[in-house]
């Protein structure tokens, strides 16, 4: 394994010969997969990625392989995310939740990773891959089952997405962290709204969706403010507590915990990221919406199991 160039501010771009070092690489890097060689010559792969706290950005362009994550993989995974796929050249067969689809270029597809499915390159096929985790979407676990293993129905939104991503791996972009920070944040947010517009029965009314969406923006926009719960989301949507209610039921979700989800995404984005490594945990506890530092530990704690500190060391 070769390593051709590496910076704290740039991704890393990484060349790999032959399947087995490539599959000792995917194994550290990618663990609880099963890898089995389909190339018809020497194995050849590239990967450059990009990383920042639980999400990553990645491209790869590889020889005919198979990638499986079977049930007894993904029972041993310490934890689910999302995984959005883009090929970019060749084809991808994939499968998961008993559906089974050929996607090629100017498709995009999803997986949840802590359910069984695998993944069939064709030869010289390059991809890219969005890892998320499941708090980067409230209501993820809902509506996973209506669109895992299928091409993305709002193709628009998700080829957009994939051209803001590729130029984070772009070395002469020379993006610092604060930049890439929120083009993964924005990129992320516009997914979250995409899939949940994918997934949302058949019956149910587009007036909905876009409260959904006034909702999270709502969130994003006054994340600072400690007044921000259940009754202050009613008032900005001009609606009863009891209609809130009823709006987020339809995503399994409730309001509260819906604006939890938002601020612990935003929290564990600053704690995870290099560049804010010097501010306080106090300065992130406030500007997420929280009085005082004691009571965002024991908030992030309940939910995470490890304290602020902790989890900012661990990264």
């Amino acid at each position: 394994m070769q390593e051709v160039t590496q910076s704290p501010l740039l991704p890393e771009l990484r060349t790999v010969h032959g399947f087995e070092p490539w599959r000792d690489f995917v194994r550290e890097n990618f663990p609880w997969l099963e890898m089995t060689d389909h190339s018809r010559g020497p194995f050849r792969a590239q990967v450059a990625a990009y990383r920042q706290g639980p999400k990553a950005v990645t491209t790869i362009r590889s020889s005919a392989t198979e990638v499986t994550r079977t049930m007894k993989l993904a029972d041993v995974a310490d934890e689910g995310f999302i995984k959005l796929f883009w090929p970019m050249a060749g084809s991808m067969q994939i499968a998961q939740d008993e559906r089974n689809t050929l996607v090629t270029a100017g498709e995009a597809t999803i997986f949840d990773t802590a359910r069984p499915y695998s993944i069939r390159l064709s030869d010289d096929a390059q991809f890219a891959v969005l890892m998320l985790p499941y708090n980067a979407c409230p209501g993820w676990q809902r509506i996973s089952p209506r669109l895992c293993g299928a091409p993305l129905a709002d193709n628009a939104t998700a080829q957009a997405a994939l051209g803001a991503l590729l130029a984070l791996l772009r070395p002469s972009a020379n993006l610092d962290y604060e930049t890439a920070d929120n083009v993964l944040s924005a990129v992320t947010q516009m997914l979250s709204v995409s899939l949940h517009r994918a997934a949302r029965p058949v019956s149910g009314s587009r007036r909905r969706v876009q409260r959904i969406e006034l909702a999270h923006r709502h969130v994003l926009e006054h994340i600072d403010d400690p007044a921000l719960d259940v009754a202050e989301l009613a008032a900005a949507l001009h609606m009863s507590r009891r209609t809130l209610y009823s709006m987020f039921r339809s995503y399994d979700l409730t309001p509260g915990g819906f604006i939890d989800d938002i601020r612990m995404e935003r929290c564990r984005q600053a704690l995870a990221d290099p560049a804010q490594e010097e501010r306080s945990i106090a300065a992130i506890a406030f500007e997420n919406g929280f009085r005082d530092a004691t009571s965002f530990s024991r908030w992030f704690k309940t939910r995470t199991g490890q304290s602020p500190s902790d989890f900012r060391r661990k990264k």
